[in-house]
């Protein structure tokens, strides 16, 4: 149950899924735990962990694990507490350290979660994936001292014959995010292409399917059809969905409208998702899905087209309790999960009332911005600079065909006027979303709500402009991508 579900995760006991929780010892209560988290039931694993946390206070596992199920839950004072306690246990747990670090960093304290992550290269200094995460939260000068240090310190790691591919990647994209810092971008881009072509290797990804779903959604949810179910869905006018390209603003976005009182943002949750493809039936209380909805028996985007006008009300309101549980006194809830906007269409029929933002932002930098992370998980489009391209047309030409039958449901924010005149753009920003202006907005960096993004860095601090038009760095090598978008790319490149 390792919160960063990448290579700290750590392996987890299969148990049965009917066991009774009162006979299981602590450590079987963990290993349900771990299995009820992976299926996203995080309340239930919490409860399990807990049990467990009571039966064997000492046990460092279970007070590891509780640790990382309230951070997944957004409980952040709790997670602290329990990896503090899972430390007293073991002071050297270089997984507990990295992720009290990553909730430190999440909460926004860079200061703490730079100590621990410096007090894990002191007990392993082969840590790769410790100097990736601590590049993210500092600023690389040329010549500092410091700085050079740590960037002379990933290239000797770099250069070990022992070092795994994994621990090789994640230093070169620490390291490409230095050397950008720094302006050595000739340098950057290596590690950077480096990175990117380790990390591909281990994706199976075809821009054929995305492409082919594209079409396939687009043929369904023509103007005729979404007309006709107009108005059908469940009534509930609190979800905000910020959809868009990852990179394009939407943590930014969600930052600024979490800023004000009456909103409750939920950061990036498949709670839309999972709702298509197995919400609980109310009527059979069982896992249904628009396959099980269809009279057709088909599945999404297909079985969309004969699920009835109470198969639209019911989807909408097996969203709303996988959202709004722990939020009823919100007026709005955010749902930020980019590649929603595959979903665009299928919100407005199953959710009349909600509002849903499209993030946008200059192709070209949006790309490359993308090319230039690493994501903890998803987005495998994103290691290539060719299928970067080609998933940002399929992106634009769907995002173009909900506009043309959502019209003004949609509303889009430009990330470049954001940047360039904050005040205006946010509050045309809450104008849409029902809201009345609050100063605090303007404060959003101040925030210390937990960021489970890619973002979650650069959102505590306020609006700046250096992002923009960042590409223009590394012009010379973007051929691909620039040939991958096509008259898309036109976008920047005229922009000067």
């Amino acid at each position: 149950m390792n919160r960063q579900q990448r290579r700290r995760q750590k392996k987890q006991q299969k148990s049965s899924a009917g066991a009774d929780a009162k006979n299981l010892s602590a450590d079987a209560l963990l290993a349900r735990a771990g299995d009820l988290y992976g299926q996203g039931r995080g309340l239930e694993a919490l409860d399990l962990c807990r049990k467990a946390v009571a039966l064997e206070p000492e046990n460092f596992g279970a007070q590891s694990n509780l640790g990382n199920v309230l951070a997944g839950l957004g409980q952040t004072q709790g997670a602290e507490a329990a990896y503090g306690r899972a430390l007293g246990l073991n002071p050297t747990s270089v997984p507990v350290l990295s992720n009290l670090a990553l909730l430190k960093a999440e909460t926004g304290d860079p200061e703490a979660a730079s100590a621990l992550y410096r007090r894990v290269l002191e007990i392993d200094p082969t840590e790769a994936e410790t100097y990736h995460d601590l590049s993210l939260l500092k600023k690389f000068k040329p010549g500092a001292p410091g700085d050079a240090a740590d960037i002379a310190a990933m290239e000797k790691l770099r250069a070990s014959p022992s070092l795994p591919p994994e621990g090789a990647m994640f230093l070169d994209f620490a390291l490409a995010k230095a050397l950008d810092d720094a302006g050595d971008y000739d340098r950057a881009f290596g590690h950077m292409a480096a990175a990117n072509r380790a990390k591909r290797k281990t994706l199976k990804y075809d821009p054929a399917a995305d492409e082919a779903i594209t079409e396939r959604i687009i043929d369904v949810f023509d103007a005729a059809f979404v007309a006709g179910q107009a108005g059908v869905g469940s009534a509930d006018g609190r979800p905000v969905f910020i959809i868009g390209m990852p990179r394009s603003g939407t943590t930014l976005v969600e930052q600024i409208l979490a800023s004000h009182s009456g909103v409750r943002a939920k950061g990036e949750v498949n709670y839309f998702r999972d709702a298509v493809f197995g919400f609980t039936s109310a009527d059979q209380g069982k896992k249904a899905g628009v396959k099980e909805m269809s009279a057709s028996g088909q599945d999404f985007p297909e079985g969309v087209r004969d699920i009835g006008d109470d198969g639209f009300k019911r989807l909408g309101e097996g969203y709303m309790r996988l959202l709004g549980g722990n939020a009823p006194k919100a007026l709005r809830i955010t749902d930020k999960v980019p590649r929603n906007f595959f979903f665009a269409g299928l919100i407005a029929l199953a959710l009349p009332n909600a509002r849903i933002i499209h993030c946008r932002r200059n192709p070209v930098d949006t790309c490359l911005s993308c090319y230039q992370i690493h994501f903890p998980e998803g987005q495998e489009f994103s290691y290539g600079l060719g299928e970067l391209g080609r998933y940002y047309r399929l992106y634009a030409r769907l995002m173009d065909h909900w506009r043309s039958v959502l019209g003004a449901r949609i509303f889009d924010i430009d990330y470049e006027d954001l940047v360039a005149d904050p005040e205006p753009m946010m509050r045309r920003l809450l104008e849409f979303t029902g809201l009345d202006w609050e100063d605090g907005c303007l404060d959003f960096h101040k925030s210390a709500r937990q960021v489970r993004t890619a973002s979650s860095h650069q959102v505590r601090r306020p609006v700046y402009k250096s992002a923009i038009e960042r590409w223009r760095n590394y012009q010379a090598r973007l051929s691909p991508l620039l040939e991958a978008l096509g008259p898309l790319a036109d976008i920047g490149i005229k922009k000067k």
